[in-house]
C-alpha cells in the first residue's frame, strides 16, 4: 500500500508539471487498473475526462500525448490513457466500473 501511495504521488508530481504550461480546468484525470488493485503492475493506466464546453477534442488529445510522453520516461513505466469526455463517461459509466480514483492536483486548479 505504502509503494502505491508512493507510486500516485510521483504520477501527481509528474502530471502537474507536464501540464503547468497550459493545464485548462477542463479535465479531470483518474487512475485505474493494476497499479491501483495488484502489487505488481506493468503499466499505468489513466483516464482523462474533458469536458467539451472547456476544451476540445484535439486539446484533450494533445494534453494525452504530452502526459503518456512524460510519465513514461520519467517514472519508466509503459502509460495508456484513455480519453472520454464527460457525457461519454457518464453513459459508459467507464470510470466507476473501472473503480478509478481521481487524481487531485490542488495547485493546478489555483492556476499556479
Amino acid at each position: 500500500m505504502r509503494e502505491e501511495n508512493l507510486l500516485i504521488t510521483n504520477l501527481q508530481r509528474e502530471i502537474r508539471q507536464g501540464l503547468r504550461e497550459d493545464y485548462q480546468l477542463g479535465i479531470e484525470i483518474f487512475c485505474f487498473g493494476s497499479v491501483l488493485h495488484k502489487a505488481k503492475h506493468k503499466d499505468i493506466d489513466l483516464l482523462i475526462v474533458y469536458d467539451k464546453n472547456r476544451i476540445d477534442v484535439s486539446r484533450a488529445i494533445q494534453i494525452r500525448k504530452r502526459l503518456v510522453k512524460v510519465i513514461s520516461r520519467e517514472l519508466e513505466m509503459n502509460t495508456d490513457i484513455c480519453l472520454l469526455s464527460k457525457e461519454e463517461d457518464k453513459q459508459s459509466r467507464f470510470s466507476e466500473s473501472e473503480r478509478a480514483r481521481k487524481l487531485s492536483f490542488p495547485t493546478i486548479k489555483n492556476g499556479i
